[in-house]
C-alpha cells in the first residue's frame, strides 16, 4: 500500500511538472538558456549550483541521465552520446528542443529547483555530464548561449572518481577491467569511428586509472581539437577556485547575465556531491589532495595516457596551460 501511495505521488508530481514546463515554455527564447557541460568529477554540478544563485535561473538536472530516463535508450542515447555537428537525427531534435526550453521536467529534472523555481524563472541553466560529444551539434542546431565546459586536472578527476566509486560500491577495479576485456567498450568504439588514431592506446590501457583516464581524454577531446572557430567555453576549473571573483565575472559578463555578490559567496561553498569523510581534512585542497591520493606509478600512468592523446596542457603541475586552453575556448580567462 505505501509502495502505490508512493509511486502515485511521483507520478502526480512528474505530470504536475511536466505541465508547468509545457506552460512556462509556450513564451520561452531557447537563446537564453545557459548550458554546462564536462567529465563527472570536474565541477560541473558546482558551477550549476552557483548559477542557480543568480535571480531568475532554475536549473535542469542531468536531462540525459539513462539509469532516471531509461526512455533515452530507445531513442538511441548512451552514457556519452556522440552526434556529429552535420547529423540529421529528428528523434534528437525533439529531444533537445523539450530540454532547451524547459519542458522536460520531472522530479529527476527538477531536484535543483521546486516548483515556484521552475514557474518564476526567467532563463533555465541545462546542466549535464558525459555530453561534450553532442556540444558542436547543439551549437550547430540551437541558438544558445556558447555551452560552458568544465575541464579539471585528469589527476585530480581520476583520484575524485576512484574515492567515490569505492565509497558508494558503484564500481570496482575488477568490474572496470571487466568492461573492457576483448576490447573497448561501446563508448570508445564509438569514439574511434571518428578518432580511429587512438585505436593503439585505447587498446594498450590495463589499469582502472589507465581506463578512467581513456575516458577522461575522449570526453574533453571534442572540445579541445578545434584550433580555429571554438563553439565553447572552456572554463579551467582551476581558474574557478585560484581566481573566483575575476572567472565568475568575466563569465557573467560574456553569457549577459545579471551580476550578484552572492556567487562569491557561493564559489568558497563546496560542491554538494563533494563526498565527505575523514579524507576532508582541515587542509583538504580541490587542486591538490591528488597528489596525496595517488602514488606516483599512478600519476605517471595517468598523464601518459593523456600525452598520448596529446592532451598534455595538464601535467605534474596543478594548473593547466591557459595559453593552450584560451586558444580553444570562446572565452579567455
Amino acid at each position: 500500500m505505501i509502495n502505490l501511495i508512493l509511486k502515485t505521488i511521483k507520478t502526480a508530481k512528474n505530470i504536475s511538472l511536466r505541465l508547468i514546463g509545457e506552460v512556462k515554455a509556450k513564451n520561452y527564447d531557447i537563446s537564453e538558456t545557459v548550458v554546462i557541460s564536462g567529465s563527472p568529477r570536474s565541477g560541473t554540478t558546482w558551477l550549476a549550483e552557483l548559477f542557480a544563485m543568480i535571480p531568475g535561473a532554475s536549473v535542469l538536472w542531468e536531462p540525459l541521465h539513462i539509469r532516471n530516463q531509461p526512455e533515452l535508450e530507445e531513442l538511441g542515447f548512451t552514457w556519452r552520446t556522440i552526434i556529429d555537428p552535420n547529423a540529421d537525427w529528428s528523434d534528437a531534435e525533439r529531444l533537445f528542443s523539450e530540454i532547451l526550453s524547459g519542458r522536460r521536467l520531472n522530479i529527476h529534472t527538477a531536484k535543483m529547483c521546486g516548483f515556484e523555481s521552475v514557474w518564476n524563472r526567467k532563463f533555465w541553466v541545462v546542466k549535464f555530464v558525459r555530453a561534450n560529444g553532442l556540444l558542436n551539434w547543439l551549437t550547430q542546431n540551437y541558438p544558445v548561449k556558447p555551452p560552458i565546459a568544465i575541464i579539471r586536472h585528469p589527476c585530480a578527476v581520476i583520484s575524485s572518481q576512484m574515492h567515490r566509486r569505492t565509497i558508494h560500491q558503484t564500481a570496482t577495479d575488477k568490474v572496470t577491467l571487466s568492461e573492457w576485456q576483448g576490447g573497448p567498450p561501446d563508448i570508445a568504439l564509438e569514439f574511434l569511428k571518428r578518432y580511429p588514431q587512438f585505436e593503439r592506446v585505447l587498446n594498450r590501457v590495463k589499469t582502472w586509472d589507465e581506463i578512467l583516464t581513456a575516458v577522461w581524454c575522449m570526453d574533453n577531446y571534442h572540445i579541445v581539437r578545434h584550433a580555429e572557430n571554438p563553439f565553447v567555453i572552456i572554463l579551467p576549473y582551476e581558474k574557478l577556485v585560484l581566481n573566483g571573483k575575476k572567472t565568475l565575472r568575466s563569465l557573467i559578463a560574456y553569457l549577459n547575465l545579471p551580476w550578484d555578490d552572492v556567487l562569491l559567496r557561493g564559489q568558497k561553498v563546496q560542491s554538494s556531491t563533494v563526498v565527505s569523510g575523514p579524507h576532508m581534512s582541515e587542509d583538504y585542497s580541490p587542486l591538490t589532495d591528488w597528489k596525496s591520493k595517488l602514488i606516483t606509478e599512478q600519476i605517471e600512468r595517468i598523464l601518459s595516457v593523456v600525452n598520448e592523446f596529446g592532451l598534455n596542457f595538464y601535467s605534474e603541475a596543478i594548473e593547466p596551460d591557459y595559453d593552450f586552453l584560451n586558444s580553444r575556448s570562446k572565452l579567455s580567462f
